[in-house]
C-alpha cells in the first residue's frame, strides 16, 4: 500500500484566492480563463521588451503593452538566457535594453497566450497548449458521482487553480467495497498546466482514508498517466478519459458484484429447520451456545434459515453492532434521531498543544484550554490523552489531582501541529492528532440507507434495515 501525498502538497501550498469551494466553481473559473484568454503569433522581432510605467512590460506586435505576471516574467529571462535575480536588480529601462539585446532573433515565431493586457505565457512553435476547461469538461461528463474528499484542517477542498496550473481532486465515498478482506473507496488526481508549468495527467487509486492534510492512506491499484505538453497533446484527453471510465467501470461491476453477494446470501438457504441450521453453523469455529442463540434469534423472529439471516443473528450476538447496555433503541428511526442529536450537541476544535494544559477544577482533575473553560475527561479521552502522552494510565489514576495535573503539564508536548478536540458540553469525548478524519454516525447511516434502498428497492421493516446494516459489517465511533 502507497500513502499519496499530492494532494496534501497542494493543501499546503495554495494560497486562499487559488482555492475554490466547488468542482462546479473550479470549472466556471476555467472556463472563463479561457474564453478571456488570445493567443497571439509573433516572430521574435516584433516582441519588444519596454518600460511600462514603473514595471517591465512587452510591446506584442500591434497589440498593445502587455505586463508580465511572474511566470511569463520568468519565461522571458529563460529566452533571453539571463537571470531572473539579475533582471530584477536593473531598472526597467535598462531592464528592456537587456532584453532587446539577448533575445534571440530567429524565423520562427513565437506564441504569446494573454488575458486583457497580460502575457501569461510564451512559448516556441513546438508547444501544444490544452485549456483546463477542456480537461474539467471532460472530468465532468465522464466521473459519475465523484466529488471532493473532506474537507483539509485549512478549509481546503482540494479544488486549486492559479495563474500557472490547475489541480483536483476528488472521491467516491458511497463506493467503498471489500479488496482482500479490506474496505476500500475510488479516488483520483487531476492536473494540467495552460501555460507549460506542469505536465497534463491523471492518478487514479482505491484508499482506505483521507486525512485532514489530504494524505490518501493505504492506496492500491494506483495508476499514473501524464504528458508533456508536445505534438498531439489534445490525444491526452483520450487517454485520460479512458483512465477514469476504467476506474468508473472497475468500481461499478465490484459494487454490483456486492449487490450480487447480498442477493445470494440472502436466498441460500443453509438448513429447513433450527436442527439442519444449527448443524451446518457447529464445526465452523463457532462454539456452539452461539450457534443455539444464532438459530433460536431466528426461529424466535420468524426468519428463514438463510445465509444472510444466519449471519445477521451472528454479528448480533457477537456485539458487531454495539451500543451501551442502559440505551438500547426500539427502531432504527430512534438510533439514527439520538446519532443526530450527538452531532448536533458536539464541537470539533483545533487547538495548538501550547494552549492545552492540565489543571484542578473543583477538586477534579481536569484540561484547560487557554481563554477558554476547564473540561472533563471521560474514560475514552483520558485514555487518549495518556496514549498520546506516552505515560502509564494506571499511574496517573494513582495521583492526587493537583499532581497529575502537574505531571501531565511538565510531560506534555508542545507541537506545532494542533490537535482537534471533539468536545459535548463541558467534557471532551475524544482528540486526536491533525492526520485524524472524523466520520460522524449520521453519515455513515445515510449511506446504509441509501444503498440499501438501492440494492433492495425497499426499505421499510426495521429487521431488514438492521440486517443489511449488520451484514455489510459496518461499524464506527463518532470520537
Amino acid at each position: 500500500m502507497a500513502n499519496l501525498k499530492r494532494a496534501s502538497q497542494q493543501l499546503f501550498s495554495r494560497p486562499d484566492d487559488e482555492r475554490f469551494e466547488t468542482f462546479e466553481d473550479l470549472r466556471n473559473h476555467c472556463t472563463q480563463m479561457k474564453d478571456s484568454s488570445s493567443l497571439y503569433w509573433h516572430l521574435p522581432t516584433e516582441i519588444t521588451p519596454c518600460p511600462m510605467g514603473a514595471e517591465l512590460g512587452i510591446e506584442i506586435g500591434g497589440n498593445g503593452i502587455h505586463s508580465l505576471n511572474d511566470w511569463s516574467f520568468g519565461q522571458v529571462c529563460s529566452i533571453a538566457d539571463v537571470k531572473k535575480e539579475t533582471i530584477n536588480r536593473l531598472g526597467c529601462d535598462t531592464a528592456s535594453r537587456v532584453f532587446r539585446e539577448t533575445i534571440p532573433v530567429s524565423g520562427k515565431p513565437l506564441q504569446l497566450l494573454t488575458q486583457g493586457k497580460m502575457l501569461r505565457s510564451i512559448h516556441g512553435a513546438s508547444y501544444t497548449r490544452l485549456f483546463d476547461a477542456d480537461l474539467l469538461d471532460m472530468v465532468y461528463r465522464e466521473a459519475d458521482r465523484f466529488h471532493a474528499p473532506p474537507k483539509g484542517f485549512n478549509g481546503a477542498t482540494g479544488f486549486y487553480a492559479g495563474q500557472q496550473d490547475m489541480f483536483a481532486f476528488l472521491i467516491d465515498d458511497s463506493a467503498w467495497v471489500e479488496i482482500g478482506g479490506e474496505q476500500f473507496a475510488p479516488g483520483f488526481f487531476v492536473w494540467n498546466s495552460e501555460v507549460g508549468r506542469r505536465t497534463i495527467g491523471i492518478e487514479t487509486f482505491w484508499f482506505q482514508h483521507v486525512c485532514a492534510n489530504h494524505i490518501v492512506w493505504d492506496a492500491i491499484e494506483v495508476v499514473q498517466y501524464c504528458r508533456k505538453h508536445t505534438a498531439n497533446v489534445i490525444n491526452a484527453l483520450d487517454d485520460i478519459e479512458s483512465v477514469i471510465r476504467r476506474l468508473v467501470q472497475t468500481r461499478n461491476s465490484r459494487r454490483d458484484s456486492f449487490a450480487v453477494s447480498m442477493k445470494k446470501a440472502m436466498s441460500t438457504s443453509i438448513g429447513s429447520d433450527a436442527d439442519e441450521t444449527a448443524k451446518a453453523l457447529s464445526g465452523r469455529g463457532i462454539s456452539m451456545s452461539l450457534v443455539k442463540s444464532a438459530v433460536g434469534m431466528m426461529s424466535s423472529q420468524g426468519n428463514s434459515f438463510t445465509l444472510f439471516n444466519a449471519v445477521d443473528a451472528l454479528t448480533r450476538l457477537t456485539g458487531l453492532f454495539e451500543r451501551e447496555p442502559d440505551t438500547p433503541f426500539n427502531s432504527f428511526d430512534e438510533l439514527y434521531t439520538q446519532t443526530l442529536r450527538d452531532q448536533e450537541n458536539s464541537s470539533t476544535r483545533w487547538i495548538p498543544p501550547a494552549n492545552i494544559y492540565a489543571t484542578v477544577y473543583q477538586d477534579q482533575f481536569k484540561v484547560k484550554v487557554t481563554g477558554d473553560r476547564p473540561y472533563e475527561l471521560n474514560d475514552w479521552s483520558f485514555t487518549q490523552l495518556c496514549s498520546y502522552l506516552k505515560t502509564d494510565r494506571k499511574v496517573i489514576e494513582c495521583l492526587a489531582p493537583t499532581t497529575a495535573a502537574q505531571v501531565i503539564s511538565e510531560i506534555f508536548p508542545v507541537g506545532q501541529m494542533p490537535l482537534q478536540l471533539f468536545t459535548t458540553g463541558t467534557s471532551i469525548r475524544s482528540f486526536h492528532q491533525i492526520r485524524y478524519e472524523r466520520l460522524f454516525n449520521p453519515e455513515l447511516l445515510d449511506v446504509v440507507l441509501e444503498e440499501a434502498e438501492r440494492l433492495t428497492g425497499k426499505f421499510n421493516e426495521r429487521s431488514n434495515r438492521m440486517a443489511y446494516f449488520m451484514a455489510i459489517g459496518l461499524r464506527t465511533t463518532a470520537p
